[in-house]
């Protein structure tokens, strides 16, 4: 069975474990969409997730199947939507009315395997949205029938980035919107510089932390502190002139697509919006379940902590483990295993086949891995991918395996990432061109490239495997090629 990598996280193998049993029960509501395999291979605290080829050539066909069937209307969404949201509303209350310290091991496993079960409806969903990156040469061919096909592929991609931009604004969008309006209340306040103005002011950046720094812990990190937003809220004075509110700038895309399918009638016109609206909507359950996800295991961070406490590790290490050993040392009121979880650090597999989940650790996990990893990729010293945004651009590498590589980081860098997942999006905006391994045409990245108009190649699958911090290259965005200049 051949596997291709999606992307890489920071997430152990309890959050691997979580992916796989998620996939094996959860069915979607009004859609035949179905993962049956994966494979979390990880090294330290990241996981690469990996995807069978037969999962993604079958679901391309249900996505074209149901959408000339018009299943995916607004109910269609809404419904999805809830099969996490409900969930994750009750689990928030249940947490709440919780005092940890005084639960005996018995209950501390159940509301363990209760914020497993909800946090783990996020999965199916966000992946529903992900597969819908290999629709490009669908979305590609339809736009050739609507227009025509004198268009060349730099005007294909222009109408593709207009069309598949989301006009939702995200919570990425609301935290610079945020942190932007801090940089304006600096400016305007003449009589003190930037230290006087962040101890006179510190409300401001403590309500930051409060309403977005959970989004950047992701799953193995910590919160963004005041620390982080003071630097945050600096960089941003700097470029303050150039800077454009959510509001604006998702107004003025809503008139531009509006505007084009103004030009163009008929049933070909109507298939083409509706497209637009499919993909729209899936940019926006992929963000949405993404926090989700990241909010509950914030909210549970008090939870995992205790455990790890009784089982004698650390919280990080915790996480190292599967629920079901983390229930049965509990139970039997046994310390995990530290020479299992230093195995794991090592190398690890968690394999969802045929409805089965096995976990690898050690050298069986790096046997699994040479006969799973898509190794002819990672070999290959050849950059290639997907545009999102067309251009190019000549700048040094700095690549970014996590957002606590931002002091790495310099604005005007060619970012480098596995993904560029949406807890980046503040290092995004600031990179003068952006290459990652995974992504697709609704990814996140791919939103941000095109808003800010910053040129990207996605889905290379090994640019952080051949480039490497302090290189110079040139992103040739319109040929979807990197060529490393020293």
């Amino acid at each position: 069975m051949t596997f291709v990598d999606l992307g890489k996280r920071n997430k152990g193998t309890f959050w691997g474990y979580m992916a796989a049993y998620a996939f094996s029960r959860t069915r979607l509501p009004n859609t035949d969409f179905k993962i049956t395999n994966l494979a979390e291979i990880g090294k330290g605290d990241a996981n690469n997730h990996c995807h069978s080829l037969s999962d993604i050539s079958s679901n391309i066909e249900v996505f074209k199947t149901e959408f000339s069937k018009g299943v995916y209307t607004l109910k269609f969404f809404d419904e999805l939507i809830h099969v996490y949201t409900d969930p994750y509303e009750t689990l928030v209350q249940q947490l709440a009315k919780k005092d940890l310290v005084h639960l005996t091991n018995e209950e501390l496993a159940r509301l363990c395997t209760d914020v497993f079960n909800v946090i783990g409806t996020t999965h199916t969903p966000m992946l529903f949205a992900l597969y819908t990156r290999y629709l490009d040469d669908f979305i590609h061919q339809s736009i050739i029938d609507i227009v025509g096909d004198d268009l060349s592929s730099v005007e294909v991609n222009q109408i593709k980035n207009l069309l598949l931009t989301p006009q939702h604004i995200g919570l990425p969008d609301k935290e610079s919107d945020a942190i932007h309006e801090i940089a304006v209340s600096f400016t305007k306040d003449t009589d003190q510089d930037f230290e006087n103005f962040f101890s006179s002011h510190q409300e401001l950046f403590q309500n930051l932390v409060n309403q977005y720094g959970w989004f950047h812990m992701e799953y193995a990190q910590q919160p963004f502190s005041v620390s982080d937003y003071k630097n945050l809220v600096q960089i941003a004075v700097q470029s303050i002139d150039k800077y454009i509110p959510s509001i604006e700038r998702k107004n003025k895309l809503i008139k531009e697509q509006e505007e084009f399918f103004k030009n163009y009638q008929g049933t070909k016109n109507d298939t083409l919006q509706k497209l637009s609206y499919f993909m729209q909507q899936c940019a926006r359950i992929l963000d949405h379940s993404k926090e989700i996800t990241v909010r509950g295991h914030f909210m549970s961070t008090p939870l995992f902590l205790e455990i790890a406490q009784r089982l004698h590790v650390s919280r990080l290490d915790l996480l190292m483990l599967t629920l079901p050993e983390i229930v049965d040392y509990l139970q039997t009121h046994t310390p995990a295993d530290q020479t299992l979880i230093d195995k794991r650090k090592t190398c690890r597999v968690t394999l969802l086949k045929d409805g089965e989940i096995s976990v690898y650790e050690g050298s069986l996990a790096e046997e699994q891995a040479r006969i799973l990893f898509p190794d002819s990729v990672l070999d290959s010293k050849t950059i290639k991918g997907v545009v999102a945004f067309e251009g190019s651009y000549t700048g040094t590498v700095k690549v970014i395996n996590s957002i606590n590589d931002k002091k790495n980081f310099n604005p005007g860098d060619v970012l480098v990432s596995h993904d560029g997942s949406a807890e980046l999006t503040l290092l995004l905006r600031q990179a003068g061109a952006i290459i990652t391994d995974g992504g697709g045409i609704i990814s996140h990245v791919a939103t941000v490239a095109r808003e800010m108009k910053i040129p990207t190649i996605v889905a290379t699958g090994n640019a952080t495997q051949v480039l490497t911090n302090g290189m110079v290259v040139e992103v040739d965005a319109v040929n979807g090629v990197v060529i490393i200049i020293k």
